[in-house]
């Protein structure tokens, strides 16, 4: 795909670069800062290679696609599907409702849920406050939403 860029940075990212460097912070790692930012990189959770035409381009350019990972951990990732260790190929981003959007895999995946604690498998994985280190299972993710009710 060859695409010239038509719009600015901002409009891409859907937010400000302050915006962005919030999204960022509030994934960082233990251990990441501004400080050691040669020592991370800004990965595409969905790979923008992935993009067939310029409308998905737009929509993966977006920052909440985006997450701090660790430099080597991302070039051993390269164009997989995934999140902190969680690989698997992204087939559906449902609608947000309130703090938590809801993804599902095509297979399967293996997490550490945020909320209770356990290691879960699961096609669907919830993240909360689009913080992809704050991954929780949907019996958790059905439990806070009840609570809201």
């Amino acid at each position: 795909m060859d695409l010239t860029k038509s719009h600015t940075t901002e409009k891409y990212l859907g937010c400000d670069i302050k915006q962005l460097m919030s999204h960022l912070e509030k994934n960082f790692i233990n251990g990441m800062s501004w400080e050691n930012r040669d020592d991370w990189q800004i990965d595409h959770i969905v790979p923008i290679s992935r993009a067939k035409n310029e409308e998905e381009f737009i929509l993966l350019s977006h920052y909440t696609n985006l997450q701090p990972m660790w430099a080597e951990e991302n070039l051993k990732k390269s164009n997989d599907l995934g999140f902190h260790n969680v690989k698997g190929r992204l087939i559906k981003k449902f609608g947000v409702k309130g703090e938590y959007q809801q993804y599902r895999y095509e297979t399967s995946v293996d997490f550490n849920c945020f909320d209770c604690g356990k290691s879960k498998t699961s096609k669907l994985v919830v993240v909360f406050n689009d913080n992809w280190s704050n991954i929780i299972c949907n019996g958790c993710y059905g439990k806070n939403l009840s609570k809201k009710s």
